[in-house]
């Protein structure tokens, strides 16, 4: 049923055009309330009208709870876009990535040669799952951190590069005496 998911909507609206509760239907503020008064021994039962102040109070902690998720719904939404834009966009993984390792001299940023080789670091060493956790360690751990680890990370890559390089040039001139 939808008639609690607009509910902070209903009782704000019911609020600025002064509804009253019996109209609006929320949190009942007034009701009756029975007591006995004893007069000369007899008991006398008297039904008054009564304010629930604790009622009113509730409304306003819901109201407040309500909004406030709300925000946190709208927030996390918001966050999840953003990841989602940042991740699934190979030029902001790759700006990522070549801010942390410029920081280390490891990689000069106008050099053409050196932005393939980020690419590559991006696309084959690190993909996305290794960014998208290094952009975590970085908003939790700190940009040192990740600037350490960015560097390990990128020097290992290269040495592996290197050495698939080497073994295949290995292999390429082992074919040629071969033939």
């Amino acid at each position: 049923s939808t008639q609690y998911t607009f509910w902070g909507i209903g009782i704000l609206r019911d609020i600025f055009a002064g509804r009253e509760w019996k109209e609006s239907g929320h949190f009942p503020r007034v009701t009756m309330c029975d007591f006995d008064v004893r007069v000369l021994g007899n008991k006398h039962r008297h039904t008054i009208q009564c304010v629930l102040t604790i009622n009113m109070f509730n409304e306003k902690v819901y109201l407040f709870l309500w909004w406030w998720l709300l925000g946190l719904i709208i927030a996390t939404l918001l966050n999840f876009v953003w990841w989602f834009k940042s991740m699934s966009n190979q030029a902001s993984r790759k700006e990522f990535v070549s801010k942390y390792l410029s920081v280390n001299n490891l990689v000069k940023p106008d050099d053409a040669n050196e932005e393939m080789k980020v690419s590559i670091f991006v696309e084959r060493g690190l993909k996305n799952d290794g960014v998208f956790v290094c952009r975590l360690l970085a908003s939790n751990a700190g940009d040192i951190f990740v600037t350490d680890l960015m560097a390990s990370l990128w020097t290992r890559f290269i040495a592996d590069e290197l050495r698939r390089v080497q073994e295949k040039r290995r292999a390429l001139v082992e074919h040629d005496f071969e033939d």
